[in-house]
Parts: structure tokens; sequence; C-alpha cells
């Protein structure tokens, strides 16, 4: 198996995570992968979306593997829930675990038009401050279940006839209600009906 090391920059902006020609694998406030904060406010269904953005292969992947770091975990009341919703069938592993495994086959792992995968949509619900703590940080990172070689960031596969091919990407940071130096957000007990409303 070859593999080829990616390397990309960061520019910060004040609107989020900007990384315009960057491979990367991150969870983001917006569909296009360009906001990678978010607020939760109390008792409300908050939607973000776990993304490869990938603008150097549009011709897609087949498959990728990494580690999410500070995952909050979905505790359920009194505290809230993180509903995961994969994009694909083929998933090994869950959100927290040392590594998480996708197979993108078929048609899963080709980009859209702004260069995207979606690979999951979750849906947040705070009940309790206790739960979502001000600018927690959730970074994807490199799989902690193989070594690929990838100093930090996730893996993804190519798939040419039947030649695998692993690369090496960037993995992106995702701000739970960041301060920006603001007073703490305050997140209200939410009600145990609230949370059912979700199903």
């Amino acid at each position: 198996m070859r593999l080829i090391i990616g390397i990309g920059c960061l520019l910060l902006l004040a609107a989020g995570s900007a990384w315009a020609d960057v491979d990367r694998i991150g969870i983001y406030a917006d569909p296009e992968g360009q906001v990678s904060e978010l607020t939760i406010p109390p008792g409300e269904t908050v939607w973000a979306y776990l993304l490869a953005c990938l603008p150097s292969y549009p011709e897609g992947i087949w498959a990728t593997e990494f580690h999410v770091e500070n995952w909050p975990g979905s505790p359920g009341e009194p505290y809230g829930v993180a509903a995961v919703n994969w994009a694909m069938e083929l998933v090994i592993g869950e959100m927290g675990d040392d590594c998480i495994a996708l197979g993108l086959h078929e048609d899963l792992g080709i980009p859209d038009e702004n260069g995207v995968v979606l690979l999951a949509t979750i849906q947040f619900f705070a009940l309790s401050p206790d739960w979502l703590r001000n600018d927690l940080e959730i970074s994807i990172v490199t799989t902690l279940c193989w070594d690929y070689g990838c100093d930090e960031g996730p893996v993804i596969v190519l798939r040419e006839d039947d030649t695998y091919d692993a690369f090496c990407i960037a993995g992106d940071t995702f701000v739970i209600n960041p301060t920006g130096g603001a007073d703490a957000i305050a997140v209200m007990e939410g009600t145990f009906s609230q949370l059912k409303a979700l199903y």
C-alpha cells in the first residue's frame, strides 16, 4: 500500500474554519463544511454535519478511518442526546471509539459540487448545563487502531481496480458553545418531554 501524506495549512476566520483547498474531515454547523463552531440553545434540537471535504479527490474515496477526540457521548436524560445518523450502512465503531471505519462503496464517496461528502448528520439536544461545556473542542484525528503513518489527521482510501491507496489528510476541530471571550453561554435545564419529542 502506498502512503502519501497530504499537508495543509489552517486559516482561521471569525466565522469558523476556512480551509478552502485543504482535504479534511470535520464536524461542521453547515452542510458545506465552512462553519466549525456551534451554539446549542437550551431545549432546542441543533444539527451538525460530519463531512469529508475533498477538493483534491473529485473521483471520490472508497473508505475512511479516524478517531473523534473529546466526543461528549449521548448520555440521555437528564443530560442530553447526540444522535448520529450515518450516511452509509458499512460503519465499524462508534463516535468516541479508538477508531471509526466507514465504507463508502458505490457512489457514496463521490463529492458533491462543493467537493463535500456527507458522512453523518448529528442531532444535539441539551437538557443540562453539566453535559456540553462552553468551548468544548471535538477534533477529528488519526485512528488509534492502526498505524497508517498519519501524524495527526484521518486516513482516506482510494480504490482503482484492485489497488487500494491510503492517504493522510487533515482533521478539523469543531467548537461547541464558543464564548469568544464573552460571558459563558448558559444552557438551561430542559425537560424529558422535550427529549422524547426528538423521536
